[in-house]
């Protein structure tokens, strides 16, 4: 069932605020600032930028989302599953970063002296949805296997979710996250807006694709008619049956 263009009402949703000293969030449908979890990153020489931690576990985001401190909805969002994947990516060396300028005055986490010494052990292959174990266990990674830790992933991604741009042919915009590890996400302050506001469409349509009022559907009167022709085998009016 398709929903309607009226249903998408973004006029609630305020934009986003940093609250500095307190690293708060405000905006979306979160009326009072509420603590979230942010860091302050090197980009430049005398440049630091925020990034804020985006996660179901962060108060502040599942209200500024849902308006509720928690909501079975949250989860037919695909926002966060999706940057996820780019990082996990990005972490085996699929994709391209972009170098810490701290990075060279820090150890490269390659050369591990450890990988010296003889281990008749298997390795460790990185994780995915494919060779997960079903044990529910843990895999752990050798050390040095993430290429990408420190560093940052610019992804272009679409300004509208999936929901409200099903064709992927609206605008697109430069997100840009710090690479912490293969799960957590950490996303730029200045794209703080953009991800609240593709979260909260995601929600507040629960994955079904928005439609213009003015689209009459598959039960229009038109392409009734022209199913009940279809089924008749194609008989005109005036053929009789035997």
């Amino acid at each position: 069932m398709a929903v309607a263009a009226d249903r998408l009402t973004m006029t609630k949703c305020k934009q986003m605020e940093v609250i500095a000293g307190k690293m708060s969030m405000k905006g979306g449908l979160c009326k009072t600032a509420i603590q979230a979890s942010t860091k302050s990153v090197v980009t430049g020489p005398g440049q630091k930028q925020l990034f804020v931690k985006l996660a179901a576990t962060e108060p502040w985001l599942m209200m500024a989302v849902t308006g509720a401190k928690s909501s079975t909805s949250f989860q037919r969002t695909t926002l966060l599953s999706t940057l996820r994947t780019e990082v996990e990516k990005a972490c085996r060396g699929e994709l391209t970063v972009i170098e810490s300028p701290v990075a060279e005055s820090c150890p490269d986490e390659t050369d591990d002296l450890m990988d010296d010494i003889e281990d008749d052990r298997p390795a460790k292959i990185p994780r995915t949805q494919v060779d997960a174990k079903d044990d529910g266990k843990r895999i752990r990674y050798r050390p040095g296997s993430n290429a990408a830790k420190g560093k940052f992933l610019e992804l272009e991604m679409p300004v509208n979710c999936p929901e409200v741009d099903p064709d992927g042919v609206g605008e697109t915009c430069i997100v840009r996250l710090h690479i912490y590890d293969r799960q957590q996400i950490w996303i730029d302050a200045g794209n703080l807006d953009w991800a609240v506001r593709y979260l909260y469409a995601q929600n507040l349509l629960r994955g079904v694709q928005l439609v213009g009022d003015d689209d009459t559907g598959p039960g229009s009167p038109a392409s009734t008619v022209i199913d009940s022709g279809a089924s008749s085998g194609g008989r005109e009016s005036g053929d009789s049956q035997p």
